[in-house]
C-alpha cells in the first residue's frame, strides 16, 4: 500500500518553481523536484531564484557563466546517462535521471543568461576562446573541432565538457573504434540514447539518424534564419531533429542569448 503526503509549499518556493517552469516550458509540477535539488549545493555557484541574472554583480555572474555541476552530481548524471545507453535504468532511476536532467536544463540557461549579460556588461569578449581541459579522445575531439556533432554546440559556451558518443551505440552492437565515435552535447546524447533509426513523418519510412562520420552536416540540416532553430533538409535531417530533440525548448533558449552576442550559428 502506498503512503500518501501532503505537502505545503511556502509561497517563495511556488514563485520560484513556476519562474523556472516559465524559463524552461515546463510545468510548475515539473519543477518542483527541480526546487528540492537546488535546495542542496548542486552547482559550482549558487543560483539566485529571487533576481535576474542582470540585477547580479559582476562576480557572480562571472561565476554562473562559468558554471559547472559539482562532481558528485555530475557523476551521478553522467552514470545513469551510461545506464540508460544501456537500457539499464530501473523506475526509480529514470525518473531520478528525468529531475536531474531538468535540473541541468536550468543550469544551461541560467549559465547562457550570464554568458550574454558579462559581454553586456564587458566583462567576457564575444567570441573569447577558452581553454579546454580535457585529454580524452583528443583525436576525437579535434576532428570535431569541439563542437557537438548534432547540434554544432561550441565547448566553449557549454557548462559541461561534450561528451565521446558511440554512434551506434554499444547496446545496439557497436564499438569503441575511432570511426564509430563522436562528439555530443549532453542533451543531444541523452536524447540520442541508444537510438539508431526512426520513421520520417514525410516519407513514412524507418531511416537512420544522421552519422556525423560518414554524412555532411549541411546536406541533412539548414538554419533557420533567425539562427535558433535547426530545420531538417532530408528524412535523415528530420528524424534526427525529432529523435534528438534539437529543436527543443532549452536549446531555443540558449540559442537566442548565443545570437544576440554573435556567437551563433556557427560560422
Amino acid at each position: 500500500m502506498l503512503a500518501q503526503y501532503q505537502v505545503t509549499l511556502t509561497e517563495q518556493i511556488h514563485r520560484r518553481a513556476e519562474k523556472l517552469a516559465k524559463l524552461s516550458g515546463r510545468t510548475i509540477e515539473d519543477m518542483l523536484p527541480v526546487m528540492l535539488i537546488l535546495s542542496a549545493p548542486t552547482f559550482t555557484h549558487p543560483l539566485d531564484l529571487d533576481h535576474s541574472v542582470s540585477d547580479l554583480p559582476d562576480e557572480d555572474v562571472l561565476a554562473i557563466a562559468n558554471l559547472q555541476m559539482l562532481p558528485e552530481t555530475n557523476a551521478r548524471h553522467s552514470g545513469l546517462l551510461q545506464k540508460l545507453g544501456q537500457d539499464d535504468l530501473t523506475e526509480s532511476e529514470r525518473s531520478e535521471l528525468n529531475i536531474l536532467h531538468r535540473v541541468y536544463e536550468i543550469g544551461i540557461i541560467y549559465q547562457s543568461f550570464a554568458l550574454k549579460e558579462a559581454v553586456i556588461r564587458g566583462l567576457r569578449e564575444p567570441l573569447e576562446i577558452m581553454t579546454v581541459l580535457e585529454t580524452v579522445k583528443q583525436r576525437v575531439r579535434k576532428t570535431f573541432n569541439n563542437h557537438c556533432a548534432y547540434c554544432l554546440s561550441a565547448q566553449q559556451y557549454l557548462m559541461q565538457v561534450l561528451e565521446i558518443d558511440h554512434i551506434t551505440p554499444i547496446a545496439k552492437g557497436g564499438t569503441n573504434d575511432e570511426d564509430n565515435l563522436c562528439l555530443a552535447c549532453r542533451l543531444c546524447n541523452l536524447y540520442k540514447s541508444n537510438h539508431t533509426h526512426s520513421i520520417d513523418s514525410e516519407t513514412n519510412q524507418m531511416t537512420p539518424l544522421f552519422n556525423p562520420r560518414t554524412d555532411k552536416w549541411t546536406q541533412h540540416f539548414r538554419w533557420s534564419q533567425d539562427g535558433f532553430r535547426v530545420i531538417g533538409l532530408t528524412a535523415v535531417g528530420r528524424v534526427t531533429i525529432k529523435v534528438l530533440r534539437l529543436n527543443n525548448e532549452t536549446a531555443i533558449l540558449t540559442r537566442t542569448n548565443w545570437v544576440s552576442v554573435g556567437w551563433h550559428p556557427p560560422k
